[in-house]
Protein backbone atom coordinates (compact mmCIF):
# COMPACT_ATOMS: atom_id res chain seq x y z
CA UNK A 1 0.00 0.00 0.00
CA UNK A 2 1.10 3.58 -1.27
CA UNK A 3 1.23 6.09 1.49
CA UNK A 4 1.72 9.83 1.03
CA UNK A 5 2.82 12.73 3.07
CA UNK A 6 0.51 15.54 3.54
CA UNK A 7 3.04 18.41 4.20
CA UNK A 8 1.64 21.86 5.44
CA UNK A 9 4.22 24.63 4.57
CA UNK A 10 5.06 26.69 7.90
CA UNK A 11 3.72 29.87 6.45
CA UNK A 12 0.35 27.88 6.49
CA UNK A 13 0.57 27.18 9.80
CA UNK A 14 1.79 30.63 11.29
CA UNK A 15 1.84 32.80 8.79
CA UNK A 16 -1.63 33.21 7.54
CA UNK A 17 -3.65 31.61 10.09
CA UNK A 18 -6.04 34.97 11.47
CA UNK A 19 -7.87 37.47 9.68
CA UNK A 20 -11.07 39.16 11.63
CA UNK A 21 -12.77 41.79 9.49
CA UNK A 22 -14.53 44.79 11.77
CA UNK A 23 -18.13 45.83 11.14
CA UNK A 24 -17.22 49.48 10.01
CA UNK A 25 -20.51 51.54 10.91
CA UNK A 26 -20.04 52.99 7.21
CA UNK A 27 -20.63 49.81 5.13
CA UNK A 28 -22.57 47.13 7.71
CA UNK A 29 -25.81 45.55 6.09
CA UNK A 30 -28.71 43.64 7.45
CA UNK A 31 -28.71 40.53 5.78
CA UNK A 32 -32.39 41.24 6.49
CA UNK A 33 -32.98 44.95 4.96
CA UNK A 34 -34.33 45.09 1.01
CA UNK A 35 -33.36 47.41 -1.77
CA UNK A 36 -29.57 46.78 -1.03
CA UNK A 37 -28.60 46.25 -5.07
CA UNK A 38 -30.16 42.75 -4.56
CA UNK A 39 -28.18 41.93 -1.71
CA UNK A 40 -31.03 41.23 0.65
CA UNK A 41 -33.41 38.82 2.37
CA UNK A 42 -37.29 39.26 2.40
CA UNK A 43 -37.64 42.08 4.48
CA UNK A 44 -40.90 39.89 6.06
CA UNK A 45 -37.92 37.46 7.86
CA UNK A 46 -37.25 37.88 11.37
CA UNK A 47 -34.35 39.96 12.31
CA UNK A 48 -33.19 37.78 15.45
CA UNK A 49 -33.04 34.03 16.27
CA UNK A 50 -32.84 33.24 19.74
CA UNK A 51 -31.16 36.59 20.11
CA UNK A 52 -28.82 36.37 17.44
CA UNK A 53 -28.88 39.57 15.01
CA UNK A 54 -28.81 38.44 11.35
CA UNK A 55 -26.15 40.81 10.23
CA UNK A 56 -23.49 40.42 7.17
CA UNK A 57 -20.62 42.60 7.05
CA UNK A 58 -19.44 43.92 3.38
CA UNK A 59 -15.74 42.76 3.07
CA UNK A 60 -13.45 44.80 1.21
CA UNK A 61 -12.29 44.14 -2.76
CA UNK A 62 -8.46 44.55 -1.95
CA UNK A 63 -5.89 44.01 -4.61
CA UNK A 64 -3.68 41.87 -2.53
CA UNK A 65 -5.85 39.96 0.21
CA UNK A 66 -4.15 38.07 2.70
CA UNK A 67 -2.84 34.62 0.99
CA UNK A 68 -5.15 32.06 2.94
CA UNK A 69 -8.25 34.15 1.77
CA UNK A 70 -6.72 34.68 -1.80
CA UNK A 71 -5.57 31.15 -2.24
CA UNK A 72 -8.15 28.07 -2.45
CA UNK A 73 -5.60 25.35 -0.87
CA UNK A 74 -8.36 22.44 -1.20
CA UNK A 75 -10.27 21.74 -4.21
CA UNK A 76 -9.15 25.02 -5.75
CA UNK A 77 -11.44 24.23 -9.45
CA UNK A 78 -14.73 23.46 -7.01
CA UNK A 79 -14.43 26.76 -4.92
CA UNK A 80 -14.22 28.30 -8.43
CA UNK A 81 -17.57 26.87 -9.11
CA UNK A 82 -18.72 27.70 -5.71
CA UNK A 83 -17.57 31.33 -6.45
CA UNK A 84 -19.51 31.35 -9.50
CA UNK A 85 -22.59 29.84 -8.69
CA UNK A 86 -23.03 32.18 -6.17
CA UNK A 87 -23.20 34.93 -8.62
CA UNK A 88 -25.36 32.61 -10.97
CA UNK A 89 -28.10 32.72 -8.04
CA UNK A 90 -27.37 36.08 -6.44
CA UNK A 91 -27.16 34.63 -3.61
CA UNK A 92 -26.59 37.20 -0.18
CA UNK A 93 -24.16 34.93 1.57
CA UNK A 94 -23.28 31.55 1.06
CA UNK A 95 -20.90 28.72 3.11
CA UNK A 96 -18.68 26.26 1.54
CA UNK A 97 -17.13 22.92 2.49
CA UNK A 98 -14.38 21.36 0.34
CA UNK A 99 -12.24 17.95 0.96
CA UNK A 100 -9.84 15.74 -0.69
CA UNK A 101 -7.36 13.20 0.09
CA UNK A 102 -7.38 9.72 2.29
CA UNK A 103 -8.86 6.39 0.35
CA UNK A 104 -11.42 9.42 -0.81
CA UNK A 105 -12.44 12.84 -0.56
CA UNK A 106 -15.57 13.24 1.94
CA UNK A 107 -17.14 15.23 -0.72
CA UNK A 108 -18.44 18.79 -1.17
CA UNK A 109 -21.24 21.11 0.04
CA UNK A 110 -22.32 24.50 -1.15
CA UNK A 111 -24.93 26.55 0.68
CA UNK A 112 -26.01 29.54 -1.00
CA UNK A 113 -28.95 31.90 1.07
CA UNK A 114 -30.67 33.23 -1.80
CA UNK A 115 -33.04 37.01 -1.81
CA UNK A 116 -36.48 34.77 -0.58
CA UNK A 117 -34.45 33.96 2.62
CA UNK A 118 -34.21 30.41 2.08
CA UNK A 119 -31.22 28.57 1.04
CA UNK A 120 -30.10 26.30 -2.16
CA UNK A 121 -28.19 23.57 -0.83
CA UNK A 122 -25.32 21.79 -3.63
CA UNK A 123 -23.54 18.67 -3.21
CA UNK A 124 -20.82 16.08 -4.20
CA UNK A 125 -20.96 12.88 -2.77
CA UNK A 126 -17.81 11.59 -1.78
CA UNK A 127 -15.59 9.94 -4.70
CA UNK A 128 -18.29 12.07 -7.39
CA UNK A 129 -17.68 14.30 -10.21
CA UNK A 130 -20.61 16.66 -10.18
CA UNK A 131 -23.21 18.46 -7.64
CA UNK A 132 -26.24 17.34 -7.54
CA UNK A 133 -29.69 20.26 -6.18
CA UNK A 134 -30.46 19.04 -2.19
CA UNK A 135 -33.66 20.12 -0.97
CA UNK A 136 -33.26 23.68 0.07
CA UNK A 137 -32.86 24.88 3.39
CA UNK A 138 -35.86 26.92 4.72
CA UNK A 139 -35.79 30.76 5.94
CA UNK A 140 -36.47 29.40 9.41
CA UNK A 141 -33.86 26.83 9.10
CA UNK A 142 -31.37 29.26 7.62
CA UNK A 143 -31.61 31.47 10.43
CA UNK A 144 -30.63 28.46 13.17
CA UNK A 145 -27.98 27.62 10.73
CA UNK A 146 -26.92 30.74 10.62
CA UNK A 147 -26.37 31.03 14.25
CA UNK A 148 -24.48 27.24 14.15
CA UNK A 149 -21.79 29.21 11.40
CA UNK A 150 -21.29 32.31 13.91
CA UNK A 151 -17.98 30.79 14.86
CA UNK A 152 -16.33 30.35 11.59
CA UNK A 153 -15.29 34.12 10.88
CA UNK A 154 -11.82 34.81 13.10
CA UNK A 155 -11.09 30.79 13.38
CA UNK A 156 -7.77 29.74 12.76
CA UNK A 157 -6.62 26.65 10.69
CA UNK A 158 -5.94 23.76 12.70
CA UNK A 159 -3.68 21.07 10.57
CA UNK A 160 -2.94 17.95 11.96
CA UNK A 161 0.56 16.31 10.66
CA UNK A 162 -1.16 12.93 9.43
CA UNK A 163 -0.64 10.53 6.84
CA UNK A 164 -3.83 10.01 4.63
CA UNK A 165 -6.28 12.14 6.57
CA UNK A 166 -8.86 14.29 4.34
CA UNK A 167 -7.91 18.15 4.51
CA UNK A 168 -11.04 20.22 4.52
CA UNK A 169 -11.55 23.69 3.77
CA UNK A 170 -14.52 25.99 4.46
CA UNK A 171 -15.13 29.10 2.94
CA UNK A 172 -17.72 31.76 4.01
CA UNK A 173 -18.81 34.14 1.31
CA UNK A 174 -20.19 37.64 2.45
CA UNK A 175 -21.05 40.69 -0.05
CA UNK A 176 -18.29 42.99 -1.22
CA UNK A 177 -17.87 46.56 -0.10
CA UNK A 178 -18.30 47.94 -3.54
CA UNK A 179 -20.18 45.82 -5.18
CA UNK A 180 -23.55 43.78 -5.76
CA UNK A 181 -21.65 40.15 -5.26
CA UNK A 182 -20.12 38.23 -2.88
CA UNK A 183 -16.33 37.62 -2.00
CA UNK A 184 -14.43 35.99 0.65
CA UNK A 185 -14.68 37.03 4.12
CA UNK A 186 -13.09 33.88 5.95
CA UNK A 187 -11.20 30.61 4.47
CA UNK A 188 -10.01 28.10 7.06
CA UNK A 189 -8.57 24.85 6.69
CA UNK A 190 -8.97 21.74 9.33
CA UNK A 191 -7.40 18.84 8.95
CA UNK A 192 -8.40 16.12 11.65
CA UNK A 193 -10.02 18.89 14.10
CA UNK A 194 -10.78 16.79 17.23
CA UNK A 195 -13.26 17.35 20.13
CA UNK A 196 -10.47 18.04 22.64
CA UNK A 197 -8.03 20.05 20.06
CA UNK A 198 -10.23 22.02 17.94
CA UNK A 199 -13.72 21.51 19.20
CA UNK A 200 -15.12 24.77 17.30
CA UNK A 201 -13.53 23.36 13.92
CA UNK A 202 -15.07 20.10 14.68
CA UNK A 203 -18.68 21.93 15.16
CA UNK A 204 -18.64 23.62 11.73
CA UNK A 205 -17.36 20.39 10.37
CA UNK A 206 -20.12 18.19 11.44
CA UNK A 207 -22.89 21.55 11.24
CA UNK A 208 -22.37 21.53 7.32
CA UNK A 209 -21.78 17.76 6.72
CA UNK A 210 -25.45 17.10 8.34
CA UNK A 211 -26.74 19.69 5.77
CA UNK A 212 -25.88 17.29 3.44
CA UNK A 213 -26.52 14.50 5.07
CA UNK A 214 -30.23 15.03 6.41
CA UNK A 215 -30.86 16.64 2.82
CA UNK A 216 -29.50 13.34 1.14
CA UNK A 217 -31.77 10.58 2.93
CA UNK A 218 -34.59 12.77 1.90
Amino acid sequence: MNQSFFLVPLSTIFGFSTFRFAIAASFAVLVVACGNSGCSINKKMPQTHDGVALKSVRVSKSSNPPASLAVARVKPVWQKNFMERAKELKAVEAWGLFSEGGWVDDGQTMVFVVPEGLAEVEAVFPGGRAASKLKPISAADVLLFRKNMASLDGLEDHIEAVFDAVQYELVHLVPLESEAQLGVKTRIMMVLPTEHKAPKHLALLKAIKAIRQERANQ
